[in-house]
């Protein structure tokens, strides 16, 4: 027992020599056992109010025997006590604090990515910007390239036309919308013939119709009705002179001008070689 511990009545000591129990009180003091036995059971000597009696040994409760018990191995059991808890919560607070550096490190990472990943679209957008920019003025200078040449064409058209004594052309519409438009107007295939091949077909069909019509006149001409009308006619009037007579040339015979007349016309059916 502790040096501390009495008997608040007698004063007694407990000692091992000795069988004298000690009790504690509900109201917190300590009897001896003789003390304990007189009058006034049931009631506190010390105190005078109503109390229990609790002995004190090893088999008190602990919430009772605490008081009995030495500060020193309660500290100790309380340091450890203390330590458990503190190890504990600091176990779970480490593990909080490391989850929480990865989610944040994990975090700065990804942001990296993204801001590289940002920075370099931006970069890609500004390359397409400027490409897209590039293209449209080409597509400016190339939409004024053809309007130049359809104006050159249209130039060369007329020109050509007033050659050959042919009526004038209406001027083409462009085939190229405005500058600053993105539509653009596809020309058919006949829009970017050249002009020169619709002079020539032209040239060559009122030359092959003037041909014709000289052949066929050629034909008349070499036709015995005709040459014995006309040579009546001259005979009679003795005036009106043929062709051959003006030029000064002797008539061939009929089947020389018809053979003539066939080859002529066989020339006429031959395609023209470009």
């Amino acid at each position: 027992m502790s040096d501390w511990l009495h008997c608040n009545v007698c004063l007694r000591l407990p000692r091992e020599e000795t069988d004298v129990p000690f009790f504690f009180t509900s109201c917190g003091h300590v009897l001896c056992g003789k003390c304990s036995n007189r009058e006034h059971v049931g009631k506190c000597r010390v105190c005078g109010l109503s109390s229990t009696l609790l002995q004190i040994d090893r088999n008190m409760r602990s919430d009772v025997q605490i008081f009995f018990r030495d500060p020193k191995d309660l500290v100790k059991r309380y340091v450890d006590n203390v330590i458990a808890v503190l190890d504990f919560q600091n176990g779970h607070r480490s593990r909080l604090n490391k989850a929480q550096l990865e989610q944040e490190r994990r975090t700065a990472k990804l942001i990296g990515f993204s801001r590289a990943d940002l920075n370099s679209r931006t970069e890609e957008r500004k390359k397409l910007a400027a490409q897209m920019d590039a293209l449209r003025e080409e597509a400016d200078k190339l939409r004024h390239r053809c309007q130049q040449l359809e104006t050159l064409i249209y130039e060369y058209e007329i020109k050509s036309y007033e050659r050959i004594g042919a009526p004038k052309i209406s001027k083409r519409s462009p085939s190229v919308s405005p500058a600053g438009s993105d539509d653009l107007h596809y020309r058919s295939l006949q829009d970017f013939s050249f002009p020169s091949s619709d002079i020539s077909n032209t040239k060559y069909r009122s030359k092959g119709s003037e041909m014709k019509r000289r052949s066929e006149l050629f034909e008349l001409a070499s036709s015995p009705l005709v040459n014995e009308s006309t040579e009546q006619s001259s005979a009679m009037t003795g005036s009106i002179l043929t062709t051959p007579s003006i030029l000064g040339v002797k008539n061939s015979p009929h089947s020389e001008r018809m053979h003539r007349s066939n080859a002529y016309e066989d020339y006429l059916r031959q395609p023209f070689v470009f």
